[in-house]
């Protein structure tokens, strides 16, 4: 980026054309322009991700005209980009009556800091694509499992797994693959390992019988990992569930039951 680049010039063009960059009529000088103010402008990318998930409704909700409605299908399902079926089947996951049923009470008590991650604002445009692809693609795979998961929970079908041998119930509670941890006590800690991106930041959210919530601060994470303490964790009895989310937004990365051994 040269030392002339206006963000305040940038933002004001990209703002009104990011509908056109989701549906691929920029140009390739225009698309590399919007790419840059992305990975360079604070905030910026939050808003393009709010303006693909509202692009997506429209599709879903048979809103799109006949020529954005071909466009969007070659974006986002028929085309090579992986990312962008990623995207779609988030959004249209997150649409279904079990994942609403499953997130409501995390929008309800959400929090929204005003700035994304430092990383992104300093990354490269191609950097930026490359670590929300990864994020996409893992949280859409997250959420195909936090389905399944809900809906054999409640049909009373699954067994749970349980906790990889060598685990302190009692002090820590490593959450990995397994959906659904059968643990001794309430752990004193939480260690997610699955970091899809350890250059941004995460939160965890914990729901307790009875509707209380904690959610962490902001989580940065080391050796690819993220840990949170909650106060008071011998208080709040099993089942406790844990969702981890982004730094921006409500969109559930990953999402872990802890139930009584």
């Amino acid at each position: 980026m040269n030392d002339s680049y206006d963000e305040s010039v940038e933002r004001t063009w990209a703002r009104p054309r990011f509908r056109e960059y989701l549906l691929g009529h920029l140009d390739e000088t225009e698309s590399e322009r919007m790419e840059e103010a992305v990975a360079v402008i604070s905030g910026l990318i939050d808003e393009l991700q709010l303006g693909e998930e509202r692009l997506i409704d429209e599709y879903l909700d048979g809103k799109l005209d006949g020529v954005d409605r071909e466009y969007f299908k070659t974006q986002y399902l028929d085309g090579a980009d992986q990312d962008n079926h990623a995207a779609f089947r988030l959004r249209e996951a997150m649409r279904s009556p079990e994942m609403k049923k499953l997130i409501e009470p995390v929008r309800r008590f959400r929090t929204r800091p005003s700035v994304w991650a430092p990383v992104a604002i300093a990354a490269s445009a191609a950097a930026v694509a490359v670590a929300f692809g990864t994020l996409y693609l893992h949280q859409s795979h997250e959420l195909e499992k936090a389905v399944a998961t809900l809906k054999s929970l409640e049909g009373g079908t699954r067994q749970p797994v349980e906790q990889p041998a060598g685990q302190s119930p009692q002090e820590a509670v490593t959450l990995s693959g397994a959906e659904t941890v059968h643990v001794a006590n309430p752990p004193a800690t939480l260690i997610w390992t699955t970091v899809p991106d350890y250059r941004v930041q995460y939160r965890m959210r914990l729901y307790f019988t009875g509707s209380d919530v904690i959610t962490s601060p902001l989580l940065t994470p080391r050796d690819n990992a993220i840990t949170f303490s909650p106060e008071h964790s011998e208080t709040h009895t099993l089942p406790w569930h844990v969702f981890i989310l982004p730094v921006v937004g409500d969109t559930v990365i990953a999402h872990f039951v802890l139930v009584k051994r």
